[in-house]
């Protein structure tokens, strides 16, 4: 997300998609509920139910947590909605990707529009720590961490659905 040069809080998400951020998770993650292309002057307004909570929106989907406190996954329209696993969710990049923390195993990558995941083979220290990969924080396309010494990139652009 770029702050928009003269355009007061508005950032781009994907261009020419630009938005002002509404409010933030517990993690400071915005939501975009409201965006505005800049090119055609469509508004899009993202359906946020009563009792959603912890909601991120980019420039399709939605992500947060329902009434029932149960993680959902749904397009900017409030269709095709469905639950995903009880877990930690961090980040949202090309509105399709998050990690997830499932309670008992380590990090993966999850493919929304597929509902498939990955173990990123991440594996906590001797103290218990363990790195955090968050797609779309610094890169729209590429997520990368250190593994046993080596640089992990995954591009998310070339993941394919089938």
């Amino acid at each position: 997300m770029t702050p928009v040069e003269n355009a007061g809080r508005h950032h781009i998400l994907s261009w020419p998609w630009v938005g002002t951020p509404g409010e933030y998770t517990p993690n400071q993650e915005p939501s975009f509920e409201e965006l505005y292309n800049v090119e055609t002057g469509e508004l899009s307004k993202a359906l946020v139910r009563p009792g959603d909570r912890y909601v991120r929106c980019g420039v399709t989907t939605c992500v947060g947590q329902n009434a029932a406190g149960k993680p959902f996954f749904r397009l900017r329209d409030g269709s095709q909605e469905r639950e995903l696993e009880e877990s930690a969710m961090h980040g949202l990049s090309q509105d399709r990707f998050m990690t997830v923390h499932p309670p008992g195993r380590d990090q993966a990558l999850v493919d929304l529009m597929t509902g498939k995941s990955g173990d990123l083979g991440l594996r906590p220290d001797a103290k218990g720590r363990m790195t955090s990969v968050q797609p779309g924080l610094t890169n729209d396309r590429l997520v990368w961490y250190e593994l046993k010494g080596k640089l992990v990139i995954i591009d998310l652009a070339r993941i394919i659905s089938s």
